[in-house]
């Protein structure tokens, strides 16, 4: 799919992009990803594995600097900038399946932290340019939204047949249904809707679901100059970054922008509205928290206020 725009045409990511850009002679890496991820991990990584299967679940993934990688492959830390989603689909598979073969039937996380100078980016710089990079960001949580478990993976039975369809939940926004009972997989080949079609019912006992949490953050108000109001963005967290996160938290957050299309009650427009996937958090500091206070604590404390030497003690 492509937006044009003047002279300019941008390529804009669809949900198989990540096939359809294997040609380009700039992807160096993607379509050896796995092997390069599992290289990576036995040459440098063994004892870090090892750790994590020991302390699962309270360590939840493994994370890794960038600079490790570009030292270790600057070819194809490049490519993670480029096109950071597969490649890090690719890091999480490869953790898993060495996780695996050392016996330990976990679901670790890699993340990467780090990122270099010129993957900095303000809120404000952020345009179709950077739309499914790899970046980073100083920013400060102002908002997060309660916990709440996607789809990842879904099956549809035909009402009609009872044939399953599988189908992978790419949009964040949308649950996606078949469109049609596959006939050459063994449905009746019905199309979803009309007279002579079929509907399609969610298998829920045999969904993937994941922890989500949207989030709202700001650039940080030292880094806007004259009278401009601080640029604001949502951020999607997945997984084991889903409340992490709380508002008032100065982070550096590293984000891979995606885009889904804006939508009134006549339905989809051609514009688009920018979200943030969350790949890390670097902590900038911590918040303050409550500190509860116990009456016996408040009468000491009213007791030093009222004396003539509060200011000598």
């Amino acid at each position: 799919m492509e937006m044009g725009g003047g002279n300019r045409v941008v390529q804009i990511p669809s949900a198989s992009a990540d096939e359809s850009c294997a040609g380009d002679s700039h992807m160096v890496g993607i379509q050896d990803s796995n092997a390069r991820w599992r290289t990576l991990l036995q040459e440098q990584y063994v004892r870090e594995i090892q750790v994590l299967a020991s302390s699962w679940p309270k360590q939840s993934g493994l994370v890794i600097n960038f600079s490790d990688i570009q030292a270790w492959d600057p070819n194809f830390a490049q490519s993670l900038i480029e096109y950071p989603k597969p490649i890090l689909r690719a890091a999480t598979e490869s953790l898993r399946a060495l996780c695996a073969e050392g016996g330990s039937d976990i679901d670790p996380t890699l993340r990467i932290i780090e990122l270099p100078h010129d993957c900095k980016k303000s809120l404000r710089e952020v345009g179709s340019d950077e739309i499914g990079r790899l970046i980073s960001s100083e920013v400060v949580v102002t908002k997060v939204s309660e916990l709440k478990p996607r789809i990842y993976h879904a099956q549809f039975r035909c009402v009609i047949c009872t044939h399953i369809t599988e189908v992978a939940q790419l949009n964040e926004l949308e649950l996606i249904e078949p469109v049609q009972c596959d006939d050459l997989n063994g449905g009746c080949g019905r199309s979803a809707g009309g007279k002579d079609g079929t509907r399609f019912e969610l298998i829920h006992e045999n969904v993937t679901l994941v922890d989500n949490q949207w989030i709202e953050i700001q650039e940080l108000p030292e880094n806007v100059t004259g009278g401009a109001q601080p640029a604001r963005a949502t951020i999607l967290a997945e997984a084991d970054l889903a409340n992490v996160l709380l508002p008032g938290m100065r982070v550096t957050a590293n984000l891979v922008p995606f885009i889904r299309s804006e939508k009134t009650r006549g339905g989809k427009t051609p514009m688009f509205n920018i979200y943030h996937s969350l790949v890390s958090a670097e902590l900038e500091n911590t918040p303050f928290n409550e500190i509860e206070i116990s009456e016996e604590e408040q009468k000491q404390i009213i007791e030093i206020s009222n004396r003539a030497d509060m200011c000598e003690v």
